[in-house]
């Protein structure tokens, strides 16, 4: 029997049902098999890799949306008009007031008992406090820190400023009772005074070379800084973030004035810069309060991993050195900074 006859008979007897099969056809049978048993796997594979990048996918969306959520209402109205930053939907930060806020929620209490309002409120207050930890983590020191990193680097020093900042925490306004029976109540802790002393100590107590110390200036410092503020550093456009200890730097990195170095201010209970987001109608030698400007610089830039530094050109950098040197006016006073 010749190849193709024999292969006629293997075919009819597999048609029949019989497992008989030629030398010619079972190498092919076998190589199909092999084929099929790959695709198979490489399909089951495939999908299953699909179905795990969709979970994932649809997982970080939603993570995602969670974290971004809108801010609305009065918060919404700050961001506009003042300094601010806001931490997700739990809190802000008003550079401009010098003050951390956060909101904290209770819900299901029954409007007809008072005792389940005091309860709400309590429970609400401790949702606020718990919230409050992550909006003062937000904080930013100066460009290289934040209240995160003293908080976590410095140790025993971190957690003791945080239950400092918690314990100075005070309820602002009116809890609000809504007719679904939820309560909201908001708190918040003043970045000034006696909590940004604070703050400069711990910060000092972690630093190899302090740029801050406790001990009593002998520099005059003038009473309130919008009462005495004669600066003004315009750093719109120059991606200026804002921070409660920043620096003035020069186009070469050096430091023309270091606000953190105003302890006078700090221990006699005021802050150390202004930052606003509007530009004073005044004009240099004119007066916004009781005295004349005496110089509205123009920053060049920002710098520092925070950018929380402020760049200053190098005729600005000159005019601010020989102030400082010949009045202390940032000493005294202060600066306001414009920032977008």
């Amino acid at each position: 029997m010749d190849l193709k006859k024999f292969h006629d008979v293997c075919v009819a007897n597999h048609h029949n049902g019989r497992l008989f099969f030629c030398s010619a056809c079972q190498p092919v049978l076998s190589l199909w098999l092999v084929i099929r048993s790959s695709l198979v796997i490489i399909s089951y594979n495939l999908m299953l890799s699909v179905l795990v990048l969709i979970i994932i996918f649809n997982a970080g969306i939603g993570h995602g949306e969670e974290e971004r959520k809108p801010v609305t209402g009065k918060w919404q109205t700050t961001l506009k008009k003042k300094v601010a930053v806001t931490v997700e939907d739990k809190g802000i930060i008003s550079y401009e007031e010098g003050e951390a806020v956060a909101r904290g929620t209770w819900s299901s209490y029954d409007q007809k008992k008072s005792v389940a309002k005091i309860k709400c409120l309590r429970q609400a207050r401790i949702n606020a406090n718990s919230n409050l930890v992550e909006v003062l983590k937000r904080i930013q020191i100066d460009t290289n820190n934040d209240m995160d990193r003293l908080f976590s680097e410095c140790d025993m020093i971190g957690r003791t400023t945080e239950g400092y900042l918690i314990k100075s925490a005070t309820i602002k306004g009116k809890p609000v009772f809504k007719d679904d029976g939820t309560c909201e109540v908001e708190v918040k802790v003043l970045i000034k005074g006696a909590v940004l002393k604070y703050i400069a100590e711990a910060k000092s107590n972690c630093e190899e070379k302090p740029r801050y110390s406790s001990q009593e200036t002998k520099t005059e410092v003038a009473p309130g800084l919008h009462a005495c503020t004669n600066v003004i550093v315009d750093a719109r456009g120059a991606g200026v973030l804002p921070a409660i200890f920043p620096r003035f730097i020069d186009e070469k990195g050096e430091v023309i004035f270091d606000f953190l170095s105003r302890s006078g201010a700090i221990n006699a209970g005021e802050g150390t810069v202004i930052y606003g987001k509007y530009l004073p109608v005044a004009q240099i030698g004119t007066s916004t309060s009781s005295k004349p400007i005496a110089i509205k610089a123009k920053a060049i830039g920002a710098d520092g991993p925070g950018r929380t530094d402020v760049k200053i050109g190098t005729n600005d950098a000159k005019k601010l050195r020989n102030l400082e040197k010949k009045s202390r006016s940032l000493t005294k006073c202060g600066a306001l900074i414009i920032v977008d």
